[in-house]
This record gives C-alpha cells, structure tokens and sequence, in this order.
C-alpha cells in the first residue's frame, strides 16, 4: 500500500501535457490517403492556411507540407504525394505536428527558411513576426525528412534563416 500513491503520482504526471507543447499525438491520421483534408473525418473542421509541394526526384511533386488550423490548434500534416488512375493528386499523411497556443506575435512559415543541405520546403518553423525581410528570431523549427518520412525537431536554431512572406 505505501508504493500506491507514488505510483499513482507518477501515472499523473506523465499523464500530463503542457498545453503549449508541440506533440504529435495524431497517429490516427497516419496513412490516410485523400485528396482534399475536408474528407478526413477528423479534418472536417480545420481551415487550410497554407501547403507546398516539392519535388525530391524526378519531375513531378514528390511531398507536400500543409498547415490546417481549427481555434487554437494548428496541424501541419508532412504527407507523400502520389498520382490516381486519372492523374489526380492523392496525399498519404506520413508524420504531423500540432502546435497549441501561438502567441499573436507568432506565426508558422513553411518553405520560407534556409537551412544547409535542406530544401526551403522541407523546412517548417515558429517564428516571431517581423517587418524586417530576414527573421532572426525563430522559436522553433522541423525538417520534413522524406528519406525516414518524419518531421524532425532541428536542434541548432543558429543556421537557419526564415523570409518574411510576402
């Protein structure tokens, strides 16, 4: 019985989830394939604001990198692009991020920062808002991996530099 309440503690706090955490807790939409995010069931209710599509070989777009947001919650969705029998693009999600809470100071940029050896594409970043064309300030950022089909936290913020959209 004195073991009881230490466990039940640790059960509760590794329960626990930082509400501006960004986590990827929607393996539920894992290889779902679908040309449009409204018919995901789960994807109804979230706006697009934002996708971009690169190739990584050959001629055609290989992945595509979309942000969907719905109140507070921003989904960004890292997903294979492949072609129907009628040459229609359909998008096999491979990994997401859910970013909660941004700050109104903050916003998302998808294939607007540089980084060696990564396509601006691939590249997915916090940012703070800036007037200035360069933005130096970046809170956190992720590298679209199309080689492990995962979207990697980038640890050494230092080279990387995002561009204000225009």
């Amino acid at each position: 019985m004195k073991y009881f309440v230490p466990i039940i503690l640790f059960f509760l706090i590794a329960s626990c989830k930082n509400a501006n955490s960004n986590s990827n807790d929607n393996s539920e939409l894992l290889d779902i394939a679908f040309s449009d995010h409204k018919d995901v069931e789960y994807l109804q209710d979230f706006e697009k604001i934002s996708d971009t599509s690169y190739v990584k070989s050959g001629n055609e777009p290989t992945h595509r990198i979309t942000e969907l947001k719905k109140n507070d919650k921003t989904l960004i969705l890292f997903s294979k692009i492949q072609l129907d029998t009628e040459r229609n693009e359909v998008y096999s999600i491979l990994d997401t991020i859910q970013v909660k809470n941004l700050r109104p100071d903050q916003r998302i940029t998808i294939g607007y920062c540089e980084m060696e050896n990564s396509l601006m594409e691939e590249i997915i970043a916090i940012v703070e808002r800036s007037n200035k064309d360069t933005i130096r300030n970046i809170i956190k950022a992720w590298k679209a991996n199309s080689a492990n089909n995962k979207i990697e936290l980038i640890e050494n913020l230092a080279n990387i530099t995002c561009l204000k959209e225009k």
